[in-house]
């Protein structure tokens, strides 16, 4: 087997038009706060299809996920401790 010059070139320049191809291929733009704050009620509810879930996870940005989760875990949790009082007496 004879090594040629010519295709380690041919190689290379598809390597590199492939690389700057997959860097021009554009990401969908990112979820807002307020669309997060839909996905993760709807993900509490479970009213999400599998695809929606995986686009989600492609769009959602992980700072808006977690404070939006915080936020609904101590509104949750305040609501429970009013009621609790409320029916308490």
């Amino acid at each position: 087997m004879s090594y040629n010059q010519d295709e380690k070139v041919t190689v290379d320049s598809q390597q590199r038009s492939n690389t700057q191809q997959s860097s021009n291929i554009k990401r969908p733009e990112a979820y807002g706060f307020w669309k997060t704050v839909v996905i993760v009620l709807c993900g509490h509810l479970g009213v999400r299809t599998t695809e929606q879930r995986k686009t989600d996870f492609a769009r959602a940005n992980g700072v808006h996920v977690f404070a939006v989760a915080v936020l609904y875990f101590l509104l949750i949790n305040i609501a429970l401790i009013i009621l609790v009082n409320v029916i308490s007496g």
